[in-house]
């Protein structure tokens, strides 16, 4: 029992590691001196991080970004529930199908999923716009939304809320009032995954933007065509640096949230 809990441990350790190395790397070589990407750097800088933080361009893309992922989280966050919400109430044959329509975006590549948007949206004369960008990124995190409010919903006791239909108050009510608050922590966790989803999302994006219109992941995509130099490093550690920020707040408010919920 010994040597099976010791192997699991190493075995853990080297998953963890392996997944691990490749953002070490990339946050160890944001900091280099030196004009190529090399690892391990040769001297220490702050020199990319003043680059990326005083190119306008680069900036735009970032405040674009967060714009985005923000906007998608909320619209994505809403209509994937209510999906979620139809979902676990239908009794239809046709809910396995449609939950299967739902996961459509995630099995298809993402570059058939770019060229149909890119097709759809030239035709609707939104190509390159805003709106657009939101559109698809919206398409591309309901997925996401309604798994993990789907589980949250499953996991739910039904007969509470049928308890409280039974003290006086109507479905709509103590769907409100019980059911909602029971599942926020998964509404929550959903939009946060909406977001990073969007935050970083670069294969679909490609297809979308316009001039004006570039997130920061398709402007650094196409800055490392041109350039071997450390900037993308130092872009990509903001960028893991935000997503854990995030995720920490996630799990420091699901984890109040928890404790008010017990409480009351």
């Amino acid at each position: 029992m010994i040597q099976t809990r010791h192997l699991l441990a190493v075995t853990n350790t080297l998953i963890c590691g392996f997944l691990l190395a490749p953002i070490l790397i990339v946050i160890v070589t944001s900091f280099s001196a030196d004009q190529f990407m090399q690892f391990p750097p040769s001297g220490w800088s702050l020199r990319w991080y003043a680059e990326f933080f005083g190119d306008r361009r680069l900036m735009q893309g970032f405040f674009l970004s967060l714009t985005l992922a923000t906007i998608t989280a909320v619209v994505a966050g809403v209509f994937g529930s209510m999906a979620a919400f139809a979902l676990t109430r239908m009794t239809s044959l046709a809910v396995g199908p449609i939950r299967s329509l739902h996961m459509a975006p995630l099995v298809t590549p993402g570059v058939v999923t770019g060229l149909a948007m890119l097709i759809c949206f030239s035709a609707m004369g939104l190509r390159g716009s805003f709106l657009a960008l939101v559109a698809g990124h919206v398409v591309l995190s309901i997925p996401f939304v309604v798994m993990i409010v789907v589980s949250g919903l499953q996991s739910f006791d039904k007969s509470i809320e049928e308890a409280a239909i039974s003290l006086g108050a109507n479905r709509i009510m103590a769907f409100v009032t019980v059911t909602i608050p029971a599942v926020k922590t998964s509404m929550i966790s959903a939009a946060v995954f909406a977001f990073l989803n969007s935050f970083d999302e670069v294969v679909v994006t490609l297809f979308l933007p316009g001039p004006r219109t570039k997130t920061l992941p398709v402007a650094m995509f196409e800055y490392i065509q041109h350039n071997l130099d450390p900037l993308p490093a130092a872009i990509s550690t903001v960028l893991i640096g935000i997503s854990l920020l995030v995720v920490f707040l996630t799990a420091r408010f699901g984890t109040i949230a928890k404790l008010t919920g017990q409480h009351h």
